[in-house]
């Protein structure tokens, strides 16, 4: 089977038609290089070398004619195409063919965009994206950055980047929260038990700290009812305090201010 590649990326496969072939499935597969860890034969330490991998083969068609066109090349990508012959309604009946291609920047805008784009493709998939993937997206984001507009257009899996970016900006986000919150967690936490009026100032700051916080970094305050019986505590102590201060209101005044009281043992008759 040969292949040929045009200025459109367009991969044009022709191959030899055995006497009973009725039909060809034609499917590819990408292949990618990887750095491992190998031991070399002069040395006893490991080194790294290049190692191809063939990636899953997808079917591009079935057809009844001994050519075919792949219009979805991507420059800077190589890729391996299996052609196989079939007969009887569809079963297949080998052998299968196969022929690799690389498609090759043509031109300097390509060739930018395509150390952008391998960057890209060197980081994990969005679903597996830690906190430990932040320099390497913080890096390919800069990258990108750098690119004039026409180079930009030209970085087909930017939709990774920019789903890698959402991301890591939720997981910093939901880190950031949780150590906002576990800083006032620990505040409430270190407030001492029984709670007295030395602690009024230590319960205020913990009151501060937690009205900063946003209404999910308050969310994650477990601990928050232990502040509130706090503070009512000292509410409470303050209000016993004053009241201890200032003692009764009217010290000499009778339990029932409406009643009169009378003297001696008889009560006054009108004479008539």
């Amino acid at each position: 089977m040969k292949s040929s590649v045009s200025k459109t990326y367009e991969v044009t496969l022709t191959w030899d038609k055995p006497e009973w072939a009725e039909g060809y499935k034609v499917e590819r597969a990408l292949i990618s290089e990887e750095n491992v860890k190998a031991s070399a034969y002069d040395t006893k330490k490991s080194v790294e070398v290049k190692t191809e991998t063939i990636g899953k083969f997808e079917t591009l068609c079935t057809t009844t004619v001994e050519t075919y066109s792949d219009k979805t090349a991507l420059f800077g990508k190589k890729y391996i195409y299996r052609v196989t012959a079939f007969k009887d309604s569809g079963s297949v009946c080998g052998p299968s063919s196969t022929s690799s291609v690389y498609i090759s920047p043509s031109s300097d805008a390509e060739s930018t965009a395509l150390a952008v784009i391998k960057m890209i493709d060197n980081l994990p998939e969005p679903s597996a994206v830690s906190l430990d993937d932040k320099d390497k997206i913080n890096a390919a984001l800069d990258a990108y950055g750098a690119l004039t507009d026409s180079e930009k257009s030209l970085v087909y899996n930017y939709d990774k980047l920019a789903s890698d970016e959402q991301v890591l900006n939720d997981l910093v986000k939901k880190d950031n929260d949780k150590k906002a919150a576990k800083a006032v967690t620990d505040m409430i936490s270190s407030l001492p038990d029984p709670i007295t009026l030395k602690d009024e100032e230590a319960v205020n700051k913990a009151r501060a700290a937690y009205d900063k916080l946003t209404d999910d970094q308050k969310a994650l305050v477990e601990n928050y009812d232990v502040l509130v019986k706090a503070m009512k505590t000292i509410d409470d102590l303050k209000k016993q305090a004053k009241d201890d201060l200032n003692g009764p209101t009217n010290p000499g005044q009778p339990n029932n201010p409406g009643q009169s009281s009378s003297q001696g043992n008889g009560s006054t008759r009108s004479s008539s």
